[in-house]
C-alpha cells in the first residue's frame, strides 16, 4: 500500500511540473485574437488577387486551441478555382502570385521568400523578434502604438507633383478604406507619401495599391523606385507580427481539424492536449522532433501520441475521410482554454506510458496510421520494404490524406536507434525526482 502511494505521489509531482511548464508555454487569448486578425488581413490581401480565395489556419492554433510560445502561423490558400488539393504544378504559380503581391503590401525591408525547390511550394514571412513586437501580439497597444500600427508611407526616389499627388490620394480613396490622414513632404530629389487608416487592415491595403500600371504614379517596370515603410519597426500590422508560412495544400487543414477532434474528444483522456505539447516539447528538447534537422515533425509525433491513445483503447477510432475537404472547414478555429483541474497523476503516467510503448513497438511489422479502425501493418499501405530511392520506411507513419506518404521518410537506422534510446533515457528520466530531472525531458518553464 505504501508503495502505492508512493508511486502515486512521485506521478503527481512529475504530473504537477510538467504542466506548469507546459502551462508556461501557452499565450494569452490577446495572442490568439491577434492571430485571427492576422489571418483576416492575409485574407484581405488573398481576395484581391483570387476570386474565391480563401484563407485557412491550421497547424497547432488549430488543434490545441491555443497559442504556444514561440509558433509560427501556419496557413493555407484555398481558391474555389483549383480546390484543396492543386497539381504541384499550379500550387507553385499560385504560390509565387501570392508572394508578390504580400512582398508589395508590406514594409519593403520584410524578410519574405518564395520556397518553391520543395514538395510543397510555401510562402514565408519572418517576423521581427525583438521584445516589443512579442509584447504587441501579448497585449493591447498604447494609444500612440496603436495610431503607428494604421501609418504607413510611400518613399519615392522623385518628387511628387501636384497632379501625381492627387492622383495618389484618388488611388488611395479609390481602395474604399478609411483614411484619416495623407501627407506629402517632397525633400531633395525624392518624395515622402505618409498616411494612416482607421484600421490595421485598411493600412496592408492602402500599402499594396503600387505598383499598378494603371495609376500612372509608378510602373512595374520601375517598381524599385519606391519603398514602403511603416513609422516604426515595432508597431506594426497584426500580419506582420507574426512568422508565418502559407501553402496551397489543403490536406493539412483536414489533418489539422482531424487531430483537433481527437485531441479534444470527451471519450479520451482530459489531459490529452498538455500531453501532446509535452512530447512535441521532448521531440524538440530531444531535436528528434525538429523537421528542419532532417527528422521527424511536430505534426509526426502528434499522430504517434494519437496512435498510442488508439492503440491502449482510450479513444475511439474516425474515419479520417468524415473530415469534410478543406473547402469545407472552419478558415479559422475556436479557442480552447486548458482545463483547469488537471490531473497531474494522469498526465506523467500518460507519458510514462508514451515511452514504454514506443520503446518496445514493432517497428518492423507495424505502421503508425489513423487511417483504419485496428492495428496497421506494412501490408496495409504496400511498404513491405525499408528503403524506396531516397526514402527511409524504417520508422513509418501513415499520413491520413496523401497517397503513399511516410511522415517518417527521413528517418534513418541510426536515428530509429536514436529515439529508441531517447524513449529509454525519457523512462530513466521519469523514475528520477521531477525536480532536478524534468528539464532533461521536456526542458526548462518559461
Amino acid at each position: 500500500m505504501n508503495s502505492k502511494k508512493g508511486c502515486s505521489a512521485h506521478w503527481q509531482r512529475w504530473g504537477y511540473h510538467i504542466t506548469s511548464n507546459i502551462q508556461s508555454r501557452i499565450l494569452p487569448y490577446e495572442a490568439f485574437r491577434s492571430a485571427l486578425k492576422a489571418r483576416e488581413q492575409l485574407q484581405k490581401i488573398t481576395e484581391s488577387i483570387f476570386d474565391g480565395g480563401n484563407i485557412y489556419l491550421e497547424g497547432s492554433i488549430v488543434t490545441t486551441g491555443l497559442m504556444e510560445k514561440g509558433s509560427d502561423l501556419d496557413m493555407n490558400c484555398i481558391t474555389s478555382t483549383y480546390g484543396s488539393v492543386p497539381d504541384a504544378k499550379t500550387a507553385g504559380k499560385l504560390s509565387d502570385k501570392l508572394y508578390h503581391k504580400i512582398k508589395y503590401s508590406i514594409p519593403s525591408q520584410s524578410r519574405i521568400q518564395h520556397i518553391d525547390m520543395v514538395r510543397i511550394p510555401l510562402v514565408k514571412y519572418d517576423a521581427n523578434t525583438s521584445p516589443q513586437v512579442t509584447e504587441s501580439i501579448l497585449t493591447q497597444l498604447t494609444s500612440e502604438r496603436e495610431k503607428n500600427s494604421r501609418t504607413a508611407y510611400f518613399n519615392f526616389s522623385f518628387n511628387l507633383n501636384s497632379k501625381k499627388e492627387t492622383d495618389l490620394k484618388n488611388l488611395l480613396r479609390s481602395t474604399g478604406c478609411a483614411i484619416e490622414e495623407m501627407n506629402l513632404d517632397n525633400r531633395n530629389g525624392s518624395a515622402v507619401f505618409t498616411f494612416r487608416t482607421a484600421s490595421t487592415n485598411d493600412t496592408l491595403r492602402c500599402l499594396g495599391v503600387l505598383p499598378d500600371g494603371k495609376s500612372g504614379i509608378i510602373s512595374k517596370s520601375t517598381k524599385d523606385r519606391y519603398t514602403r515603410g511603416t513609422p516604426s519597426p515595432f508597431d506594426l500590422p497584426e500580419l506582420l507580427r507574426f512568422s508565418f508560412d502559407v501553402t496551397f495544400l489543403g490536406y493539412a487543414v483536414r489533418n489539422s481539424y482531424l487531430i483537433r477532434k481527437y485531441l479534444n474528444d470527451s471519450r479520451g483522456p482530459k489531459v490529452s492536449r498538455i500531453c501532446q505539447m509535452a512530447i512535441k516539447r521532448w521531440g524538440k528538447v530531444t531535436e528528434f522532433g525538429v523537421g528542419a534537422k532532417g527528422n521527424l515533425t511536430s505534426y509526426g509525433m502528434t499522430i504517434m501520441w494519437i496512435y498510442f491513445l488508439l492503440r491502449t483503447g482510450q479513444v475511439g477510432w474516425y474515419d479520417p475521410w468524415k473530415i469534410p475537404d478543406a473547402l469545407f472547414l472552419p478558415q479559422y478555429p475556436d479557442f480552447i482554454p486548458l482545463d483547469e483541474n488537471v490531473d497531474y497523476e494522469s498526465v506523467a503516467s500518460q507519458l510514462h506510458e508514451f515511452f514504454m510503448f514506443y520503446s518496445k513497438f514493432d517497428f518492423r511489422n507495424e505502421v503508425i496510421s489513423l487511417s483504419r479502425s485496428r492495428n496497421s501493418t506494412r501490408s496495409d499501405v504496400g511498404w513491405n520494404f525499408l528503403k524506396r530511392e531516397k526514402f527511409n520506411f524504417l520508422l513509418c507513419i501513415e499520413d491520413p490524406y496523401e497517397d503513399d506518404l511516410n511522415c517518417a521518410r527521413r528517418i534513418d537506422a541510426r536515428k530509429l536507434e536514436w529515439f529508441k534510446d531517447l524513449c529509454q533515457k525519457a523512462l530513466q528520466n521519469m523514475s528520477g525526482p521531477p525536480e532536478t530531472h524534468l528539464e532533461r525531458v521536456i526542458g526548462r518553464a518559461t
